[in-house]
């Protein structure tokens, strides 16, 4: 029960408190100034602003952040599993393992601290999907010891920092030649890591939740790949039997730590078949794939677009790896459907169609996720704006869509994350990563490094696999622009009415981009910290930092209520992930409550850009598109 309170959220606190559920244990001393100064740069005013977000105020404090009142509470199911994982049958010795074959025996992959935990994983598997967990014959082994493994990658990163620490400690109170590695992780191992928990409850709630939402997607992942062979079969015309192989982790985590899975599937002479499942509704994606057959009708050739199985909420999508060119012909037209593509996404209104979110196939830019082609404005404070149509007039560029070159500051390096960008601006896009050095050895300890990132797909190489530079192609690029920009105004903001080109988007689910994703990343590496794990409130406070913007006078649409849902998700441990459709005016969470309110709906914003393709307009834009790809065309930080 100790664990379960220690652990207990700034959330959690505050329903508690309202529930009069709380106990006696307020915070340390030091904890509401920690707070202002996360949530409001130390701003007494700006930090009223906040707790009135939250339904209190200074006088609630600090009463309202004490530690919930467990005793009569049941526990929660990550609790059940880190019990069941302390069973001494699932605990037990390392050398009889009936796991080992099926995990990395890598000191860093910390296979023996995590056995328990990865033994009550399989535990669980086996009761909700016995026919492919239990007993399993070698094919379901080679597929389900392939999740797991991931999934002991995924648990050793959570616990590495503290785990680190605890070593460390250890190696000091112990004279030298104490093999402290090794007596250490024995001893957890068979304490089923109940001494790690009571260290770090924020770590043990993370690890438990971690556990439970592999079971569920495992569960999730297994249960409809087998279901839909036929459906994969007459689609796709194939004849797969089964599903072999699953990578998870090709996208951000979102919703109980659901990710986009590379999965293979086979036929029964062993032929593979690579689809791309996607835990989520992929309608959207469905419909634009349908706007731009549609579009080619009228002369807007943005190339081929994917082949996707859409199942209600998830999808089963074909496989796009990238293709060079094999000439400059060749790469004259991925250019001038590329241009096709600058027009057509700023007409809708797209973001975050970025590097990661485009492969460069031969003469065809693919677009590989299109949940964000058309985005809402949110409303600045949360207040109508005088005129939202005016201000999206005033600011609208195609470099919105982040299709073009264009040049961002992060972390002191230049960097250009764009899908048509120079190949030196992705060299320079370098991602944290915890690293052990000497694992498994007395003088272990781990050490926070920069590595490339490996993730974009959408730079054009040539046969030799040479990058294909834009600006070598600005004269195609602009002509298929053009030729776009003039047919999306011809067809006008009428496109969008009931028959037109565009109306499959109308109510078309949208993902809501709140605020740079790098932001939520980086707040979820730092909060590896070790004294970030020791109590759940500190980890809270240091997701309240995500408050300092709407906390200004501005405010820039971020609720209170929008924050403390971006706060719940980050401490799930998934990438804050929202949700709504083309024509609603509110963001909603799942539960039907309003996060925010919009300026312009997505459909109405864009109708407000298509019909604003003036000739006029052509000129501005057209000058960005050249700008942005002539200026770009080398990497302006080496010069």
């Amino acid at each position: 029960m100790s664990i379960v309170a220690r652990s207990a959220t700034l959330t959690d606190r505050l329903a508690a408190y309202h529930a009069g559920r709380s106990s006696r244990h307020l915070p340390p001393d030091g904890t509401l100034d920690r707070w202002c100064e996360a949530a409001s740069d130390g701003d007494p005013e700006r930090m009223l602003r906040r707790l009135d977000g939250l339904g209190i105020s200074s006088s609630d404090l600090p009463e309202c952040l004490a530690q919930p009142d467990t005793s009569r509470e049941r526990l929660p199911r990550w609790c059940d599993l880190l019990i069941a994982a302390a069973e001494p049958t699932a605990a037990a010795g390392t050398t009889e393992n009936p796991l080992a074959p099926m995990i990395d025996d890598d000191p860093a992959a910390l296979p023996v601290l995590l056995a328990p935990l990865l033994q009550a994983a399989m535990n669980d598997l086996a009761r909700v999907t016995p026919e492919v967990a239990g007993a399993a014959p070698a094919d379901a082994q080679l597929l389900i010891g392939g999740l797991l493994r991931q999934l002991q990658e995924q648990l050793s990163t959570l616990v590495q920092t503290c785990v680190a620490a605890e070593i460390r400690r250890s190696r000091e109170r112990l004279p030298v030649g104490s093999e402290v590695w090794e007596s250490w992780t024995n001893a957890q191992a068979a304490g089923g890591l109940i001494d790690l928990w009571e260290a770090y409850p924020a770590l043990a709630r993370q690890v438990g939740i971690a556990v439970n939402n592999w079971v569920d997607r495992t569960e999730e992942l297994l249960t409809r790949a087998a279901a839909d062979i036929d459906a994969i079969n007459d689609y796709f015309g194939t004849h797969v039997t089964r599903l072999e192989r699953a990578v998870t982790g090709l996208s951000d985590p979102h919703r109980g730590h659901a990710t986009v899975v590379n999965c293979t599937f086979v036929d029964a002479t062993g032929v593979p078949t690579h689809l791309i499942y996607k835990p989520r509704d992929i309608s959207t994606e469905v419909s634009f794939a349908a706007v731009c057959e549609d579009l080619a009708e009228h002369g807007i050739d943005s190339g081929a677009a994917l082949r996707m199985l859409p199942r209600g909420s998830y999808g089963w999508v074909e496989k796009v790896e990238p293709r060079p060119t094999v000439s400059t012909e060749d790469a004259d037209i991925y250019f001038r459907r590329a241009g096709a593509l600058v027009a057509l996404l700023f007409a809708l209104g797209a973001t975050d169609i970025h590097g990661e979110n485009v492969v460069a196939h031969g003469s065809r830019p693919v677009v590989i996720d299109a949940e964000t082609i058309m985005q809402p404005s949110m409303r600045a404070g949360g207040n109508r704006a005088d005129d939202p149509r005016r201000g999206e007039l005033d600011t609208m560029s195609v470099l919105q869509s982040r299709l073009l070159p264009q040049w961002v500051w992060r972390d002191d390096r230049r960097i250009d994350v764009s899908a048509f960008g120079a190949p030196e601006g992705w060299a320079d896009v370098l991602l944290p990563r915890v690293r052990w050095i000497g694992a498994g050895t007395d003088g272990a300890q781990v050490e926070v490094t920069l590595e490339p990132s490996d993730q974009r797909r959408s730079l054009l190489v040539d046969s030799h696999g040479e990058p294909v530079r834009i600006g070598d192609h600005l004269d195609a690029l602009v002509e298929g622009f053009e030729a776009a920009w003039q047919q999306v105004a011809d067809l006008g903001s009428a496109a969008f009415d009931p028959g037109g080109v565009f109306a499959k988007l109308s109510d078309a689910p949208l993902r809501v981009v709140v605020r740079n994703t790098a932001e939520y990343t980086q707040l979820l590496h730092e909060a590896i910290e070790p004294r970030l794990h020791t109590d759940g409130l500190l980890r809270s406070l240091h997701f309240e930092r995500l408050a300092r913007s709407a906390t200004t006078a501005s405010g820039e649409g971020l609720t209170g209520a929008l924050l403390n849902a971006e706060r719940d998700q980050l401490e799930a441990g998934d990438v804050p992930y929202f949700t709504t459709t083309a024509n609603a005016d509110e963001l909603l969470d799942p539960k039907g409550r309003v996060l925010a309110t919009f300026a312009l709906s997505a459909l109405e914003r864009a109708r407000v850009r298509t019909a604003a393709m003036t000739p006029a307009e052509l000129t501005r834009q057209r000058k960005v598109v050249a700008n942005a790809a002539s200026t770009n065309a080398v990497s302006t930080n080496r010069l």
